[in-house]
């Protein structure tokens, strides 16, 4: 089985990036680098617009009901988005409900309040 390490990235659309919706999918225009994508299916825009809300491709992939047969191909779209600077890789933290709680006492302020 060939390894895809696209799949586990944390992603979300650059936040300098505006999406508007056209028949064919959307036009993406970055603000920062001023370069015009054309995303041309709106499978891709679903996935694109989703992504900062699971840990992965693949979940994102998933979760829009993706047959797992296409996946390959998001997976070459997302890599040109990537490279386009529409998409970005996510900074990965923890999540603050999943965060070790912290043995250090509560400070005054936090105590007073």
């Amino acid at each position: 089985m060939t390894e895809r390490p696209t799949l586990d990235l944390a992603l979300e659309l650059d936040p300098q990036v505006a999406l508007r919706p056209e028949p064919f999918g959307a036009l993406a225009y970055h603000y920062g680098n001023r370069r015009l994508v054309f995303m041309k299916h709106p499978d891709v825009v679903a996935v694109a617009t989703a992504l900062s809300e699971h840990d992965s491709l693949a979940a994102t992939l998933t979760a829009c009901g993706v047959n797992e047969a296409r996946w390959p191909s998001f997976e070459k779209a997302i890599v040109g988005l990537m490279e386009s600077h529409v998409i970005r890789q996510r900074a990965t933290t923890e999540h603050p409900t999943t965060a070790p709680p912290t043995t250090e006492p509560p400070t005054t302020e936090e105590t007073a309040a």
